[in-house]
């Protein structure tokens, strides 16, 4: 999903929810094709304090890996949904742009990346060689270019692509083998972030960052819409840019879409009526402060991990909207931006800090 990233300039989304199983290649395809369409209007190391929840949740370089167990830290989360055994196996090179922002796996565990500084698409195998996989157009501006990421059955990777100009602006298709190419538009001052497939109807969902907005783009119709807006998605208004922002990381689960907003530090589920519409946002979990990029671990207690970039943690988020400390800079974590879930294992992305920039990915093990 991602960073706390600034809002990119006009002409005129520390915490981070754990990938679904859709990460793990149990995505369905989107199909998008044809060429881009304009979008119309119609996602510290001290244990957090317990929410006040609303509701209750439902149900090409080659880097040598360093496999090197960094101690989980103390007063970190136990029980079902926690992090153990925390080990950084990739370490990236800041000076060639590799600060991943989004993260999506492939089924053998590989990792596929955008580097935002880089405007590059890539992929980390399990032996820690990476392969860029497409380049996107630079982006103008103060835009951030590509940070959230999703994969399709088929392997095509789709990106949420801030570019600062109407023609480069929203969700761009990566296949097996070809190019980058645009798939739907937003608009030029939109800040797209976070990027989600909902499986059963192969309808792609995008967080629009700076304004705090859900955009829908439909399966096999190349044109996004404004789907979901309001209060709770949009950002707290901060006249510091990036600190402000709204609607970031974004999932697709159990007829809801969930997003966490950054600004405002709180995880939002948006229900997806009989019509595709939406329903009224609620919001879930709050004291999440800079929360960026989620995803839900698969295990009976249906618990949710969430980065926040800001406060280098990653939290675990309980079905009745409290959290706690899941992993902290002692556990190896170096600006979590991503995170997902495979095999019993929790991989998340470090961007690297601005006093120690240690960009690479971190790899632990959920507990039961």
């Amino acid at each position: 999903m991602s960073r706390t990233l600034p809002v990119p300039v006009a002409a005129g989304m520390a915490a981070t929810l754990l990938l679904t199983a859709a990460a793990c290649g149990r995505e369905v395809d989107t199909s998008l094709s044809g060429n881009a369409a304009t979008a119309t209007p119609s996602g510290s190391a001290a244990t957090s304090a317990p929410a006040s929840p609303s509701g209750t949740m439902e149900g090409s370089g080659s880097p040598s890996p360093s496999g090197t167990g960094t101690g989980g830290g103390s007063g970190l989360a136990t029980g079902p949904g926690s992090l153990t055994n925390p080990q950084v196996t990739t370490k990236l090179d800041d000076g060639d742009g590799q600060r991943p922002e989004g993260l999506v796996l492939e089924p053998d565990g590989s990792g596929n990346v955008t580097f935002g500084k880089a405007h590059q698409v890539a992929r980390i195998g399990t032996d820690g060689n990476v392969r860029v996989l497409g380049t996107l157009p630079a982006p103008e501006g103060d835009a951030t270019g590509p940070s959230g990421i999703t994969r399709g059955t088929n392997g095509t990777l789709y990106v949420a692509n801030a570019a600062g100009s109407a023609d480069q602006n929203g969700i761009w298709r990566l296949p097996r083998g070809g190019k980058p190419s645009r798939v739907a538009g937003l608009p030029a001052d939109a800040a797209a972030k976070g990027v989600a497939i909902d499986e059963a109807s192969g309808d792609v969902y995008l967080t629009e960052h700076g304004k705090g907005q859900i955009w829908k783009i439909r399966a096999h119709d190349d044109k996004a819409t404004l789907w979901a807006q309001g209060d709770e998605l949009a950002g707290s208004g901060d006249a510091d840019g990036a600190a402000g922002g709204g609607a970031s990381g974004i999932k697709v689960r159990n007829g809801a879409v969930w997003a966490t907003n950054t600004g405002k530090g709180t995880l939002v589920r948006v229900p997806i009526d009989g019509n595709g519409g939406a329903g009224k946002p609620e919001v879930k979990a709050t004291d999440l402060k800079g929360a960026g990029d989620l995803a839900f671990t698969q295990g009976t207690d249906d618990v949710a991990l969430v980065t926040m970039e800001s406060e280098n943690q990653v939290v675990r988020v309980k079905a009745d909207g409290t959290h706690d400390t899941a992993l902290n800079a002692e556990s190896g974590l170096a600006g979590p931006t991503s995170v997902a879930v495979h095999d019993g294992k929790a991989h998340i992305s470090n961007a690297g800090t601005d006093d120690k920039k240690e960009p690479g990915l971190l790899v632990a093990d959920v507990q039961r």
